[in-house]
């Protein structure tokens, strides 16, 4: 199974409440979902190995409607990561930092020992 952008970002913008795009494009979103699966990927290699033993590549994440190429058990995973980086954008504000640790926190539970 796989996930697509749309799924992960209408998990993430109520998250973050940017429901509306107003902080974040989806163009911004990209850049970091497409650092987070090359973090999984280096962190969880087994991840990227194929039913036929071979490896699936990476593939750069550019529209909405693209497919994220991760099994579903990683799908939370990168809505915290995108969560963890919105919140770390906007650090200035105690709270923002607050945030920011606790979806990365979430994140790195959510992955587990690699």
């Amino acid at each position: 199974m796989s996930f697509t952008v749309k799924n992960v970002l209408d998990d993430t913008r109520p998250l973050v409440n940017d429901i509306e795009a107003e902080t974040w494009s989806d163009q911004i979103f990209f850049q970091y979902i497409n650092e987070c699966v090359r973090l999984i990927y280096a962190e969880h290699p087994e991840c990227r190995v194929e039913t036929a033993g071979t490896l699936k590549a990476y593939t750069a994440i550019t529209a909405v409607g693209n497919t994220i190429g991760l099994d579903d058990v990683y799908r939370q995973a990168v809505v915290e990561y995108l969560a963890y980086r919105f919140h770390d954008a906007d650090a200035g504000d105690t709270r923002d930092k607050s945030r920011a640790a606790e979806h990365l926190q979430r994140f790195n539970t959510l992955l587990g020992a690699s």
